[in-house]
């Protein structure tokens, strides 16, 4: 199964307003095929950037769909750090987490020297 390109989906099913869109202002050749148009935006792409693709986005087949899906913004103080508390904030229930962990891993080593000092013996 091939994957299809934004290129390729343009070019498919937009293809005159894909084609007016990147050859504003230059006198390319009109293409025979939908390859070759993909070829061409995707050359379009590489020397416009970030405004090309936005460019193109303006005449997606599916603009209206994709912005009528709204995307809730992750609130920071809500979003979980799950490295070892960089930023320093922690809630009671995470606290309580570390608290306990540190109490066992003290009871671990305890346990170890114990065993250590009793084989010895």
């Amino acid at each position: 199964m091939r994957k299809v390109t934004l290129y390729d989906y343009l070019a498919t099913n937009v293809p005159s307003d894909a084609f007016e869109l990147i050859s504003e202002g230059t006198s390319m050749s009109k293409p025979k095929n939908s390859h070759e148009l993909s070829v061409q935006i995707k050359r379009y792409v590489t020397k416009n950037g970030e405004t090309g693709l936005l460019r193109l986005a303006e005449i997606h087949p599916d603009r209206e769909l994709i912005e009528a899906i709204s995307i809730k913004p992750i609130k920071e103080e809500s979003k979980k750090d799950n490295f070892s508390n960089l930023s320093g904030n922690l809630s009671n229930e995470d606290k309580e987490y570390v608290n306990t962990t540190k109490l066992l891993m003290v009871g671990g080593f305890i346990l170890v020297g114990l065993a250590i000092i009793m084989t010895k013996k």
